[in-house]
């Protein structure tokens, strides 16, 4: 399946925006309202360090109602700007992306190619109720494997986030 869709992409009959995919032809409009709450919010969700905002938390601190930013959250997963890691932790797509290339340097480095949710939260500096949330949703799109109280790399971060050479 990964080289029928790389080859349609290189044949340009397919387009890939983060996660998804598309026709060349399609376009995706979003209302101003949901850019600007995005805008608003992006910070809350990418912290420099620490965990982001949990979508109540997030919901509170910028003063929206928590169903009206839930469903333009919503909206920014379907068109691959942000990514729900949880029923309640959403995050833009770079943040997911630095946090899966920290779980696959951690991983090269442990000599074993394994690490714990410790050493994963020691590494990335978050909290451990988001280090779990995050490593299972590592787990959900087969980038990482749980093995008991360890997690390996299961695919590369390339592939799995779709990172092009150079930007990593």
């Amino acid at each position: 399946l990964e080289s029928a869709v790389a080859a349609l992409i290189g044949a340009k009959a397919l387009v890939r925006s983060g996660s998804r995919f598309h026709l060349p032809s399609h376009t995706i409009s979003v209302s101003p309202d949901d850019r600007k709450l995005w805008a608003r919010v992006s910070a809350k969700f990418s912290p420099e360090n620490g965990s982001p905002l949990s979508l109540h938390q997030a919901a509170e601190e910028i003063g929206v109602d928590k169903k009206t930013l839930e469903l333009s959250l919503k909206n920014a997963v379907k068109i691959g700007e942000m990514v729900q890691v949880s029923k309640n932790r959403y995050v833009p797509v770079g943040y997911v992306t630095n946090l899966g290339l920290a779980a696959e340097d951690l991983a090269e480095r442990s000599g074993r190619g394994l690490f714990t949710v410790g050493d994963y939260r020691d590494q990335t500096q978050i909290g451990r109720n988001f280090a779990i949330d995050l490593l299972e949703y590592f787990d959900r799109i087969a980038f990482t494997e749980r093995l008991g109280n360890n997690r390996r790399i299961k695919r590369p971060a390339k592939s799995v986030f779709s990172i092009e050479n150079g930007d990593e």
